[in-house]
């Protein structure tokens, strides 16, 4: 039986000082050498999520996040990581995505709508 490890991304992993603590990263090492499956669970998108571990110097390579899937734009999409691509995507369809901001708009409820994955860094 595969055993599988998931941890939500800004405010758990990614800090306020947005850096990851090194007893995270090496928790994470010592997983992926147990085969345990690592996942990062974010809201953010794959677009956002990688522009912040460029910031942090951990986009590729040596210094690599490491984990081995990103659930992203609060599991719309999932993807293998550090390689970026992306093994399932669902969108909402544009009958639904009306539906949902008109009681949005009616609730004036204060929110986003983003294009489909691999677009959802457009609003």
């Amino acid at each position: 039986m595969k055993k599988l490890f998931i941890s939500d991304f800004d405010g758990t992993m990614l800090t306020d000082d947005k850096t990851i603590a090194g007893q995270d990263l090496q928790t994470l090492d010592d997983l992926g050498r147990k085969k345990v499956v690592r996942v990062i669970a974010t809201g953010r998108s794959e677009y956002s999520f990688n522009k912040t571990l460029e910031k942090m110097k951990m986009a590729h390579g040596e210094d690599c996040l490491p984990v081995d899937y990103v659930i992203f734009c609060t599991g719309a999409g999932i993807m293998e990581f550090p390689s970026g691509r992306v093994i399932y995507q669902r969108e909402i369809p544009r009958s639904g995505v009306k539906t949902i901001t008109a009681y949005f708009d009616h609730q004036r409820f204060d929110y986003m709508v983003h294009r489909a994955i691999p677009h959802t860094r457009h609003f």
